[in-house]
């Protein structure tokens, strides 16, 4: 048998958000406006509490939100979410 016995404490906050796109929208006339459109889809912004449903839902609707213009083929090739446990000790 294990017992965990759980204290809450604060929640993770967002601290910074790093966005970026790149490939054949590089080329792109309205690549500035395409950009802005997809980062509207990342839902975490600074300050929000992280979690992981809202991680993952943020890149797919960026990913879709480039998937109904012109880059069917947009993917995630890298994403990182990093957690300081240090910061987070009171």
């Amino acid at each position: 048998m294990v017992k965990l016995l759980i204290e809450p404490g604060e929640p993770t906050r967002v601290v910074s958000v790093d966005f970026r796109i790149t490939g054949a929208i590089d080329k792109d006339p309205e690549r500035a406006q395409r950009i802005a459109a997809a980062r509207a889809e990342f839902i975490l912004e600074e300050g929000a509490v992280f979690r992981q449903r809202d991680w993952a839902a943020g890149k797919e609707g960026a990913t879709h939100s480039l998937h109904r213009k012109l880059y069917a083929a947009a993917r995630v090739v890298n994403s990182q979410a990093e957690i300081d446990p240090v910061a987070l000790e009171p």
